[in-house]
């Protein structure tokens, strides 16, 4: 019985230092760019679900430095409910974060206003991720004068919540589909096209939120500088969402698949294209099933990529010793040594990979 009880108690401390252990603390460092930075939610209408809006973060380049900082992940109990933390150490680790780690970004201050208006970014996070994974790059792009909107897409992101409280949950997908390369096209095309939409119905709310006089943004949005961009899948549909919407100039993917993108109906002639990828040969999977899969993927991607680097302005970035996960804010989340171990990140620090990544980004929006 004491054996038990001793066990008990060990599992019982592992699971709760377990948290402590894998969290860097206070890790998003202050942005670089001129202005400080503030951070607010928007509400947006998706066309899937048009009797109830979604709620987006925003952040923005503010003249204030006053209020208290944001925290990391805000109202844990509201964004984030089953499936995703059914895991107690996964909802450890949400509340750790959200305990421990701030945002450099004062809560409801007012944004700067310019002669033009500010330029707005809107971010889309990977296939089944959440928009806080990218904060690093929304603090950074605020801090230069841009606003970014954090969205999170119905079904394909976790975390969407509505502004009745209600939460769109991750719709679960048959994995075989890694197996039937036709069907993989099928299904990341189908959820490319979805996410484009959804990118496009935010785009009219940016324009009501520049013409409401009680909204936030009244008259500080430039609107002809609406970008769009996005880490995997979410940047695939800011390709996407690029060549459907002509009121969308720029376009940023990094490190996404270039998958069925309708180049029938695209149109690229006036817009311009950033893809930036990961060291992907260097860490591509070893086992012979992952080395299958992904030379399946990597085929489509290139067939993909050739048919739009014909269609559009295309430049390409590549970042040695980078995975996928190098370009989310995951590597200075989670503890170096654990991340190069889990294989969230390659050899590159991890903040430095953002600071460049970011400062490319700014540059190609800028110019």
């Amino acid at each position: 019985m004491l054996i038990f009880f001793v066990l008990i108690c060990i599992v019982a401390i592992t699971i709760f230092a377990l948290p402590h252990i894998i969290i860097t603390k206070n890790v998003l460092p202050q942005p670089l760019g001129q202005w400080q930075v503030g951070t607010s939610e928007i509400d947006w209408k998706s066309p899937d679900y048009p009797e109830n809006k979604i709620i987006a973060n925003v952040w923005y380049p503010t003249a204030e430095k006053s209020g208290n900082y944001n925290r990391y992940i805000n109202k844990i109990g509201r964004d984030f409910t089953d499936p995703i933390v059914a895991n107690l150490v996964y909802k450890l680790i949400f509340l750790l974060l959200r305990c421990v780690s701030t945002s450099p970004a004062f809560t409801n201050t007012t944004p700067i206003q310019t002669p033009d208006g500010l330029p707005i970014v809107l971010f889309s996070p990977c296939f089944g991720g959440i928009n806080y994974l990218g904060t690093f790059y929304a603090l950074e792009f605020a801090s230069h004068g841009f606003i970014v909107i954090g969205i999170n897409h119905p079904k394909s992101n976790v975390g969407t919540i509505c502004t009745n409280g209600s939460q769109v949950k991750f719709e679960n997908f048959d994995p075989s589909v890694f197996n039937d390369p036709d069907r993989l096209e099928q299904y990341i095309g189908s959820v490319t096209r979805a996410q484009a939409i959804n990118i496009s119905a935010i785009v009219d709310e940016i324009i009501d939120l520049n013409s409401e006089p009680e909204s936030l943004f009244y008259q500080k949005i430039d609107l002809h500088k609406i970008f769009a961009a996005g880490h995997s899948i979410g940047g695939s549909a800011s390709f996407a969402a690029c060549g459907r919407d002509r009121r969308i100039s720029k376009g940023i993917d990094l490190d996404g698949t270039c998958v069925d993108l309708d180049l029938e109906i695209a149109d690229y002639t006036k817009s311009r294209l950033l893809l930036i990828y990961a060291d992907r040969e260097k860490y591509k999977p070893k086992n012979k099933k992952g080395i299958h899969q992904y030379n399946e993927m990597m085929a489509i991607d290139k067939k993909w990529t050739d048919k739009l680097n014909d269609k559009a302005n295309l430049q390409k970035i590549w970042f040695r010793a980078t995975t996928h996960y190098s370009f989310t804010d995951l590597p200075i989340l989670i503890n170096s040594t654990i991340s190069k171990k889990i294989g969230l990140a390659g050899q590159a620090d991890g903040l430095t990979v953002l600071l460049e990544s970011a400062r490319v980004m700014i540059d190609f929006l800028n110019k």
